[in-house]
């Protein structure tokens, strides 16, 4: 009997759990994206960052005699 009752309350108020769940979830992506913004990385640091990483690039080539060859 009682799951007709909690049933019954859910049909009853739908609307207001609808609500809830979009408020839940703009609030989220809203969150999400103000932490994204305020403590991503610069965009020149960032671009420092890929540049040294280019300039450091280095493989060990498998298919010959193993050496390594920097670019």
């Amino acid at each position: 009997m009682a799951k007709n009752g909690v049933f019954s309350y859910i049909k009853e108020h739908w609307v207001a759990y609808l609500i809830g769940a979009a408020v839940a979830v703009v609030l989220g992506f809203g969150l999400a994206y103000f932490l994204g913004v305020k403590w991503s990385t610069p965009d020149d640091v960032r671009a420092e960052r890929v540049a040294s990483e280019q300039n450091n690039v280095s493989f060990t080539d498998f298919g010959s005699s193993g050496e390594t060859v920097e670019f």
